[in-house]
């Protein structure tokens, strides 16, 4: 019996519908960063932190550049100028 294994912890996470007022909200306004998706949720009555705002558009972010890039068969760069 392996005593000194940890056991994985799970991801926290947001719920759901936290998750998909803050999409919204995000494709709605686009021009809106973190904090004014954090106080119209919060508006909205919505509790959720702007630290997970943010993890929320990150992932969303991160889900639709590898979807982007697997249709296209490519990377896709990083919409930064390079030096």
């Amino acid at each position: 019996m392996d005593i000194s294994r940890k056991k994985p912890i799970l991801k926290n996470r947001v719920p759901e519908y936290v998750e998909e007022a803050v999409v919204e909200l995000a494709i709605d306004n686009p021009a809106l960063g973190q904090k004014r998706v954090f106080w119209k949720l919060q508006q909205k009555r919505i509790m959720v932190s702007s630290s997970s705002v943010r993890s929320v558009l990150v992932a969303q972010r991160t889900g639709d550049h590898e979807k982007a890039s697997q249709s296209t068969g490519g990377p896709l760069g990083s919409g930064k100028a390079s030096c």
